[in-house]
């Protein structure tokens, strides 16, 4: 590797760590409650709530009276004609002329000008009452969508802030690596001038520092994806500095004694789906109100004005006419051929695919709380042990360089020991992830994705 471009790649590395030192480490649930504040697809999310709560309140319009006004202005170019029976003006002739049974004549003015202010209010409709009801089920709906995408970030965030983690650790674990590495190289330099270690043997060690130096820089390109994809999650600008908490990785994490099943009702995709039952409960109660009469009151008052010729702004004699009405208006179905029936039928079929969906998902959400219990205290259990490995593969690593200064054991031993460490180490990585992840699992199984406790920062 080019000596300059590590240099240069180590000083901007030192300088990135500094700005982020200067900051207060975030803990995992500052990173969630950040991302469920600023998150874009969160927030999309919530017009949806937003919507549903507009349809509330347009549901209820449908209770309240409706006023209406109405205006018209109408003026003949030609008067309509109306036959009129004869015998209302005159007798009939006294010289026994037939006269005609009907004439024709016209009531109407040529200009007339109306106005009315109409009063309508459902006394009774049992569709907009459960219409009214159907909007407050959708609201439920939306906020357990909602929820839903919360627990999916949540459970993102929490995958992007334990991988930081794991890389931030094999960082420091490649790096004390490599100090260690040096003093031997420093060791074995001092050897060679004095013609005790071997050409072959010093350069041995040269590339492996240069392999593990390249390590590290592959490393944290690793960990600056993960820090770019746990800032857009958290709506963070993507150029901000972020630090998070780091996992002492031994302790931090308790062994479950026994499994917790049978909390299925905890469980969002569970009340998502006993909500829209609910739903389709209502819209099988607004089909069959659909049986039901429909009563309205309507009050109106109006007034007109007429005149026999074009002045729309003036009528005879300037006066205006009023007219008032009050009427009750009843509807009764009586036969539709039968379309309400089927429909109602419809709805209860699937009333009952959704008693079956659920009673399936309780089942499979009791498989996975039980599935995650188990590989949590796997993981948890192997942890500890690939802890306990690195903390015995260094010892073993410093026994032998110190026995490899003092010429007891060769090069290779040496060497050998530091790849041990270096799987110990990566294992334990891995470990570790998978240790945080299985976490993660038995939280999202159990629905307490939203709940993450301080002690998933430790």
């Amino acid at each position: 590797m080019n000596k300059l471009k590590f240099i240069l790649m180590t000083v901007s590395a030192i300088l990135s760590v500094s700005a982020v030192k200067a900051q207060t480490p975030s803990t995992l649930q500052q990173c969630i409650d950040s991302a469920l504040k600023y998150n874009l697809s969160i927030r999309s999310a919530r017009f949806d709530v937003d919507k549903a709560n507009e349809q509330k309140k347009e549901a209820f319009a449908s209770f309240l009276p409706q006023v209406n006004a109405n205006g018209q202005y109408e003026y003949y170019t030609k008067v309509p004609t109306q036959l009129i029976p004869s015998a209302i003006f005159a007798a009939p002739s006294a010289s026994g002329a037939k006269v005609p049974k009907y004439v024709a004549g016209s009531f109407t003015l040529p200009q007339s000008t109306q106005g009315s202010v109409s009063l309508t209010h459902t006394l009774y409709n049992g569709q907009v009452l459960i219409a009214f009801k159907a909007a407050k089920a959708n609201i439920s709906i939306y906020e357990l969508q909602l929820k839903s995408s919360k627990e999916d970030l949540a459970y993102n965030v929490g995958a992007a802030y334990y991988n930081i983690q794991a890389l931030t650790k094999k960082i420091a674990l490649l790096t004390d690596n490599i100090d260690n590495l040096d003093k031997i190289i420093k060791s074995t330099k001092l050897n060679l001038d004095n013609g005790i270690a071997t050409k072959t043997d010093y350069n041995r060690l040269l590339v492996n520092r240069e392999s593990t130096e390249a390590t590290i820089v592959s490393t944290q390109g690793q960990l600056d994806e993960q820090l770019v994809q746990l800032k857009f999650l958290m709506g963070k600008p993507l150029s901000a500095q972020l630090a998070i908490q780091l996992d002492s990785g031994s302790n931090s994490l308790n062994v479950i004694l026994s499994p917790d099943t049978g909390n299925s009702s905890k469980r969002t995709d569970i009340q998502l789906l006993q909500a829209q039952k609910n739903a389709d409960e209502i819209q099988r109660k607004n089909i069959k109100a659909g049986y039901q009469p429909i009563l309205t009151l309507t009050n109106s008052f109006g007034v007109a004005g007429y005149n026999d010729r074009l002045q729309p702004f003036q009528t005879i004699n300037n006066q205006w006419f009023n007219n008032s009405s009050i009427s009750l208006n009843l509807s009764i179905p009586i036969f539709d051929g039968g379309k309400k029936r089927s429909q109602v039928r419809q709805k209860n079929i699937e009333l009952e695919q959704y008693d079956a969906k659920i009673q399936y998902n309780k089942q499979q959400a009791d498989k996975e709380e039980l599935t995650a219990f188990i590989n949590y205290n796997t993981n948890v259990v192997n942890l500890r042990y690939q802890y306990a490995n690195v903390d015995l593969a260094n010892k073993i690593y410093i026994d032998r360089q110190l026995q490899y200064q003092n010429g007891i054991v060769s090069l290779k031993d040496v060497l050998d020991s530091k790849n041990d460490l270096l799987d110990a180490e990566n294992t334990f990585i891995t470990s570790l992830v998978n240790a945080r992840t299985s976490e993660l699992d038995l939280k999202k199984a159990k629905g307490e994705l939203l709940t993450l406790s301080s002690t998933t920062d430790k």
